[in-house]
């Protein structure tokens, strides 16, 4: 499953049917290619929300790659907040106690850490895709994420 570049590479989506109205189910997907067992598509119950979701998709690429000794996975994700979040926060987050610039508690701190964790001695790149726009990955996570979630 190694491309050119050395990476597996892994799409990822999260559901949250409700979002922000009291959800109690989300979905994750997460897609490496067509026909394989690698691709999954969970259901999570209890409450949660969209950003949750997308977070814990990424953590579980991690984490089935790392099941089949990859070492260099390349994320793709449509989600700009995962991307930010792990890109450009997540170290000073960490330095930081798990709290921001400003003293306050980082949103959804407890996906991120078990994301922090799964991405442990690997070489993660997250990479930004645009949803919904005919990118034919994206949209197979989005299914699996989806279907998940009972959407």
């Amino acid at each position: 499953m190694q491309q050119n570049d050395g990476y597996v590479h892994a799409w990822t989506d999260g559901s949250c049917p409700g979002n922000g109205l009291n959800a109690t189910r989300g979905g994750r997907g997460v897609y490496f290619k067509d026909n394989t067992s690698w691709n999954i598509s969970e259901r999570v119950d209890g409450p949660t929300t969209n950003s949750s979701m997308e977070i814990q998709a990424a953590r579980r690429a991690c984490e089935i790659a790392r099941s089949h000794g990859v070492r260099r996975l390349k994320i793709h994700t449509d989600s700009e907040f995962l991307v930010n979040s792990v890109n450009d926060l997540m170290h000073t987050w960490k330095q930081n106690g798990w709290r921001k610039t400003d003293g306050s508690s980082v949103v959804n701190k407890d996906d991120f850490q078990a994301l922090d964790r799964a991405m442990s001695g690997m070489d993660v790149k997250f990479e930004h895709v645009r949803g919904h726009a005919g990118n034919y990955e994206n949209t197979q996570a989005d299914l699996l994420a989806r279907k998940a979630a009972g959407i």
